[in-house]
C-alpha cells in the first residue's frame, strides 16, 4: 500500500511540481546509457537495456493489458541507442540500432528515474509517521465517517493515506449490522480469505480454537505470523458490546523498534538476524513458517 499511495499522491500529472521536474533541457546518448538533463537541474541516467525493455509500443506491450510482449533475454547483445531526441514536445523519442523506435512520455521517464537520490526521496515520502501512547492521547485516532469512505472515492482515498501514514484509524458512524467489515474493505480492494474463512467473528465461545475467541486476556501480538505473507490490514468490527472490560490496545511496532534499536542494539540484530518458527498445528491443518522477528528495509 504504501508505494502505491506514492505513486498516486506525488506522481500524478496534476501536481505542478512534477509538471514543472518533468521539463527537459538536454539529452545525452552515452556508451549503453541515455542521460536526461531536467530543468530543475536533476539528472537522469537511463540504461539502454532498461529502457528498450520498457519500450511502450505496440509491439513491445499489449495495448489492452500493458503487459510486455518481449522477453528481455531475446534483445540483441550491441543493442544501444542510435539517436535521442526531443522536439518540445510531450515524449522522448529513440532510435535503436537495430531500427526499432521508442516514444518515452518525459513524465513517466522522470517518476521512474531511478537515481539514487530519487530512490532516496521516494523512500523518505514513505516513512510512516510514529506514535506512542502519549502522542496518541494528545491527538486521538484519526477518524473518518462511514458514510463519507462508502459514498466517495475521495474519501476513500484521504482514509487510505492516513491510514497508510499513521497504521491505524477509526471509522465511526457505521451500521451495527453484519456485513459492514466486508463492505468496508471492498472499497480498498479484494479481502483475502484465511483458515478463518473470508470473515469471521470474534465471539467467546467454549473451547475455541483461537485465544481470541475467548474472555481471556490477548497481550499485544501480531496475527498469522505462520502465514508466508500476514494480512497487511485488519478490519475489526463492534456491533455489540454489553460487559465489562474488552479494551483495545494499539502499538506502533516501529516506534518500538526504533527505540529498541537505540536501546538495546545487539538484542536489536539478533532479533533482526535469528530466525525462528512460527506454526499453527490443528488436527484438520498444519501451518509453519520460519522468518526472523525483525525486517529492516535492507532484508
Amino acid at each position: 500500500l504504501r508505494n502505491s499511495f506514492f505513486t498516486r499522491s506525488t506522481l500524478g500529472l496534476k501536481n505542478p511540481k512534477v509538471f514543472f521536474s518533468s521539463i527537459v533541457q538536454k539529452l545525452e546518448v552515452a556508451p549503453n546509457h541515455v542521460v536526461v538533463h531536467w530543468k530543475d537541474k536533476h539528472k537522469s541516467r537511463f540504461h539502454d537495456i532498461w529502457l528498450r525493455d520498457n519500450c511502450p509500443c505496440k509491439i513491445c506491450k499489449d495495448t489492452s493489458s500493458h503487459q510486455k510482449l518481449k522477453n528481455v533475454a531475446d534483445l540483441p547483445n550491441n543493442l544501444h541507442a542510435k539517436t535521442v531526441t526531443w522536439d518540445r514536445g510531450t515524449t522522448v523519442d529513440i532510435l535503436w540500432n537495430d531500427k526499432h523506435e521508442s516514444s518515452f512520455p518525459k513524465e513517466w521517464l522522470r517518476a521512474h528515474c531511478y537515481e539514487r537520490n530519487s530512490i532516496q526521496k521516494k523512500f523518505k515520502t514513505q516513512e510512516p509517521e510514529l506514535w506512542n501512547g502519549i502522542k496518541l492521547k494528545d491527538r486521538g485516532v484519526p477518524t473518518f465517517e462511514y458514510s463519507t469512505i462508502m459514498e466517495s472515492d475521495r474519501g476513500v482515498w484521504e482514509w487510505l493515506k492516513v491510514l497508510n501514514n499513521w497504521g491505524l484509524t477509526l471509522i465511526k458512524n457505521v451500521p451495527t449490522t453484519l456485513g459492514q467489515v466486508e463492505k468496508v474493505g471492498n472499497r480498498i480492494s479484494y479481502i483475502r480469505e484465511t483458515i478463518y474463512g473470508k470473515i469471521f467473528d470474534v465471539i467467546s465461545v467454549p473451547d475455541p480454537e483461537n485465544v481470541a475467541y475467548s474472555s481471556l486476556t490477548l497481550p499485544p501480538h501480531q496475527d498469522l505470523c505462520y502465514y508466508e505473507v500476514p494480512p497487511g490490514l485488519q478490519l475489526l468490527h463492534c456491533i455489540t458490546f454489553n460487559t465489562t472490560g474488552g479494551e483495545s490496545y494499539f502499538i506502533d511496532g516501529f516506534d518500538v523498534c526504533k527505540d529498541f534499536k537505540v536501546q538495546s542494539p545487539t538484542h536489536f540484530s539478533t532479533l533482526k538476524d535469528l530466525k525462528i518458527t512460527y506454526h499453527n498445528l490443528r488436527d484438520e491443518y498444519r501451518m509453519h513458517y520460519i522468518r526472523s522477528v525483525i525486517h529492516t528495509d535492507s532484508d
